[in-house]
C-alpha cells in the first residue's frame, strides 16, 4: 500500500468512519465470518461483520479499495495451502502493552465473527484439537496479560502467542471447510480420484 503499514492504514480508515470498534477487532471478526462459511463481495462485509445494512454504501470512496483489499487478502491467506495466514496487528515497532491489547480484541472479534458465517454452532462439532484451540483463542481474548522487565522474554512470548492464534485459526478454518464425508461421496469418482 503506501509508505505506512496496511494495520496503520486500517486503523486510520476505522477512526475515520467511526465504525465503533478497533481494527484489529474488526480484521478478526472477518476472519472468523470467512472461517465459518461467510461470503460477501466487496465493502458488504462491514455489513454483515458490523450487523448495519447500510454501513458499506456510508464509506468513503478512498476507504473503499482497502476494505475491498482486506476481504481478498484474508480470503487468499485463509485459504492458502501453505498456512501463511497472520491477523493484521500493530507493527513490531509499537508498544508490546499495544500490540497484546491488539491481540486480545482480533480474537475477540474473531469468536464474534465466527458465529455470524453459519457452519459453526457448538463447539462438540469440532475435533479435539478444533475445540482447544477455540478454548485457547477464548482464552487470550479474556486475558490480561502481565508484561514482565524482562522486554526481550515478552518479545518472545509475544511471537509465541501470535504464532499459536496463527495457527489455530488456520486449523479452525481447515476443520469449519473441509467437506463432509456425505459431500465427498456425493462426488462422481472421477472427482474424487486425482
Amino acid at each position: 500500500m503506501q509508505d505506512i503499514d496496511l494495520y496503520e492504514q486500517f486503523a486510520d480508515a476505522v477512526a475515520a468512519h467511526q465504525l465503533g470498534t478497533s481494527a484489529a477487532s474488526l480484521h478478526g471478526s472477518l476472519c472468523g465470518y470467512l472461517c465459518s462459511g461467510g461470503t460477501a463481495q466487496g465493502t458488504l462485509w462491514l455489513d454483515e461483520v458490523l450487523q448495519d445494512p447500510d454501513l458499506s454504501a456510508e464509506l468513503s470512496s478512498e476507504a473503499k479499495p482497502l476494505f475491498s483489499a482486506l476481504l481478498r487478502v484474508a480470503h487468499e491467506q485463509l485459504d492458502d495451502t501453505s498456512m501463511r495466514f497472520m491477523p493484521l496487528l500493530p507493527a513490531d515497532e509499537n508498544a508490546l502493552s499495544e500490540r497484546v491489547t491488539a491481540l486480545n480484541e482480533w480474537c475477540s472479534g474473531y469468536l464474534g465473527g465466527l458465529g455470524l458465517g453459519g457452519r459453526f454452532s457448538n463447539k462438540r462439532t469440532l475435533s479435539r484439537e478444533g475445540r482447544e484451540a477455540l478454548n485457547d483463542l477464548e482464552r487470550i481474548a479474556r486475558s490480561v496479560i502481565e508484561l514482565d522487565e524482562d522486554a526481550e522474554g515478552d518479545e518472545q512470548a509475544w511471537a509465541e502467542l501470535v504464532e499459536f492464534v496463527r495457527v489455530g485459526v488456520q486449523l479452525l478454518h481447515l476443520e469449519l471447510n473441509e467437506p463432509s464425508a456425505s459431500e465427498r461421496l456425493s462426488k462422481p469418482a472421477r472427482d474424487r480420484t486425482h
